[in-house]
């Protein structure tokens, strides 16, 4: 039987439980209500694994301080994320109306044949760990954060992966002069 994921707040703890309502009516001043939502959990959990732990420091009456101030960070952080997010689109969109399309170049077609190649042949040179935190956080679009926590390794170390896996890709490009004019 597969059970229902819990929010942080479903976990019984009074303390996260007042963490939650208190980040998500912050947040929900400065983005819309899902994404309020979505922070306000975060920063629950967050909470709740630092309670268990037993590296909470924060009183009792500076829940809202501490509230708002992780809030402020996460709503920039959206912010942030959504403002590149645009600019990515419209130049995909700018390309896709404007570039010249693989199916109509010969050319074109056996370069992106060499290229997805060069990838999957790069992707299986790769260390597993390095492989798997790649493909969460480059094709599958995971934050670093959630990338790490189910691969059981820090966002640091995510960081490290990703980079790694990066330069093998840019080395194999630059040794087979793509991109070069």
């Amino acid at each position: 039987m597969k059970r229902a994921k819990s929010s942080p707040a479903q976990m019984g703890d009074p303390l996260v439980v007042e963490i939650q309502r208190i980040a998500r009516e912050l947040a929900v001043k400065r983005v819309p209500a899902e994404v309020a939502d979505d922070i306000a959990q975060d920063i629950a959990l967050e909470c709740l694994v630092k309670i268990r732990a037993g590296r909470w420091t924060v009183r009792h009456t500076d829940l809202l301080s501490y509230s708002g101030g992780v809030v402020k960070r996460r709503v920039v952080d959206w912010h942030r994320r959504r403002k590149h997010a645009g600019e990515r689109d419209a130049v995909y969109a700018h390309e896709l109306k404007h570039g010249e399309h693989v199916w109509m170049s010969p050319e074109l077609s056996m370069e992106e044949r060499e290229l997805v190649e060069a990838r999957e042949e790069t992707l299986r040179g790769l260390p597993s760990a390095c492989r798997r935190a790649y493909l969460l956080v480059r094709e599958e679009g995971e934050s670093y954060t959630s990338a790490g926590r189910r691969l059981g390794v820090s966002r640091s170390t995510m960081n490290a992966h990703v980079m790694m896996a990066q330069h093998r890709f840019r080395r194999v490009l630059s040794e087979r002069r793509v991109g070069e004019v």
